[in-house]
């Protein structure tokens, strides 16, 4: 009897030897670089894929149910901070309804993980990291630095913009707990723009946290500007990547601005045909003329999507009030005709409606989509604390 036991013990332990590689296999996290496609099981536990960055690059995230299986997935970044979820998507790319898609994310360099799950029955989805379509701004060059800020201190980092220049300044903190500010100075040390806590329903940026900044600009002349990086706190000490793209330049046009003048009642809209070409650079300005309106911007497509739209314009022009709207120096990717929304967040009365065409797009020479990016060291400047 105890050696039938000992038998049968032998037997199950040899077969579990023979499983136990296939369930650890199972269980090892599947890896995808852009221009990849990966495999994975779906369940209703997590699937983990880890999602290698080798540059700063524009990609869509793509997760492909397979004979009916509804995926979704959550992206986090190496320190495991939740970036986005992901249920089905809302995107241009030839999906099925139930597929799940990120399209055109800007990820600095870096592993991932997007963390899949299925909705339903079990079943096997596919895992790819497409290129995004350049389009006509294309995805530019990404210059990349990297830099500490000391208590009571700042970070200055020193770059060179031509003349209409069309960039994007990010400053991510390496730390989720440190909050940095970013100011755009000019070689007369004078703010061009500034930024704290980025936030845009319209654009949003998943590579940011809440608290990390972003600065978006059409430049005005050609300098050696500033950029100055401190804490929000004065008291907190943190490293960050400050991620510089660089699209293009804008050739100015000779137009005037448009100016229209309405009025909308409260809770209502007026619509606006605007005609384009590819590539023509437009800032939509919305300024209120009474008192009790709050006017907010909404730019459609021909098929109705939305595009961009703004409630607070938080620029520094003077001239326009905290509640009046604008969409700044948006590009146009495909000649048509698109249709301005404007109307009333709350409050009723007049407008005023200001269509600038800025003049036309020329996209940066380098390499298409991502470019080449080059790498520098930030160098930090100590001051004390309320200097």
């Amino acid at each position: 009897m105890k050696v039938r036991l000992l038998l049968r013990i032998s037997v199950f332990v040899v077969a579990l030897l023979l499983i136990i590689p296939g369930i650890l296999a199972l269980a090892q996290d599947a890896e995808v670089r852009p221009g990849e496609t990966v495999s994975v099981a779906v369940t209703d536990q997590p699937q983990n894929v880890s999602l290698v960055i080798e540059e700063p690059q524009v990609v869509n995230i793509i997760v492909r149910g397979v004979g009916g299986t509804d995926p979704s997935f959550t992206l986090y970044n190496a320190q495991e901070r939740s970036l986005s979820f992901v249920y089905d998507h809302e995107t241009n790319l030839d999906l099925a309804d139930t597929d799940a898609a990120l399209e055109n994310v800007f990820l600095p360099a870096g592993t991932y993980t997007l963390e899949i799950t299925g909705f339903g029955s079990d079943g096997q989805a596919e895992v790819s990291i497409e290129p995004s379509a350049p389009g006509i701004t294309g995805f530019g060059i990404t210059e990349t630095y990297t830099g500490e800020i000391a208590t009571g201190g700042r970070l200055n980092q020193e770059v060179d913009f031509r003349e209409n220049e069309v960039v994007t300044i990010r400053v991510v903190a390496q730390s989720e707990e440190f909050d940095p500010r970013l100011i755009i100075l000019n070689n007369d040390g004078q703010t061009v723009a500034q930024n704290d806590d980025y936030y845009s329903a319209d654009n949003p940026d998943v590579a940011l946290n809440f608290t990390d900044a972003r600065v978006d600009l059409i430049v005005d002349a050609q300098d050696t500007y500033t950029l100055e990086i401190t804490s929000y706190d004065p008291s907190d000490t943190g490293a960050v990547d400050i991620y510089v793209t660089r699209y293009g330049r804008i050739e100015p046009g000779d137009n005037a601005p448009e100016v229209i003048e309405e009025s909308v009642v409260e809770g209502g809209r007026r619509s606006f045909d605007l005609e384009v070409g590819a590539g023509q650079a437009v800032t939509i300005t919305v300024r209120a003329l009474s008192d009790d309106l709050d006017p907010q911007v909404t730019l459609f497509d021909a098929d109705g999507r939305i595009l961009a739209e703004n409630d607070d314009h938080r620029s520094n022009n003077p001239e326009l009030d905290f509640l009046d709207a604008q969409i700044a120096n948006y590009i146009f990717q495909e000649s048509g005709v698109y249709t301005i929304e404007v109307s009333s967040f709350s409050g009723e009365g007049d407008f005023e409606l200001t269509i600038d065409r800025l003049g036309t797009f020329s996209p940066i020479e380098g390499a298409p989509g991502t470019g080449e990016g080059t790498e520098g060291e930030a160098t930090p400047e100590a001051t004390e604390a309320g200097s």
